[in-house]
């Protein structure tokens, strides 16, 4: 750090490394499921739509965690992050089989079927993936000392 930076420059940094370190592992479990439906027919197809919502929900986790680390100024924050998202993965499960029931009647189909519900679950995953990261950017860029 012995350049001249600013708390935006820091920001992105840390948590484009950060976010990066993860998203090669996760991509890789998440090609090789796939891999294992598609190819190998482990699994009926139906069951593709229901494995990407849940493969998503640990990255939310993991953006949150994060984004309480970078933000935190203690590690109160962090642990109370960790706690918070490893004991919720049950609550959301069990609220989008309750408020979606037709996530369950897809499972067994021969194709995957892509139900507005589906895209909906998905594209408020990814918006809430983005939300999280943009909201961490912007409360690490108003500090004075970020380091």
């Amino acid at each position: 750090m012995s350049l001249p930076i600013s708390s935006v420059q820091y920001g992105v940094s840390k948590l484009a490394s950060t976010v990066g370190v993860f998203l090669a592992p996760w991509l890789t479990l998440l090609a090789a499921g796939f891999w294992i439906i598609k190819v190998r027919h482990a699994l009926p197809l139906g069951v593709i739509p229901i494995a990407l919502i849940l493969a998503v929900l640990p990255l939310i986790g993991f953006c949150l965690i994060s984004g309480a680390a970078l933000i935190g100024e203690t590690e109160g924050w962090y642990t109370g992050a960790v706690a918070a998202v490893n004991s919720s993965y049950w609550f959301v499960w069990y609220t989008l089989m309750m408020r979606f029931p037709d996530l369950n009647r897809n499972w067994l189909s021969v194709t995957a079927v892509w139900s507005p519900n589906v895209l909906t679950i998905l594209a408020g995953e990814l918006t809430l993936v983005a939300l999280i990261l943009g909201v961490t950017l912007f409360i690490q860029s108003r500090k004075r000392d970020f380091v």
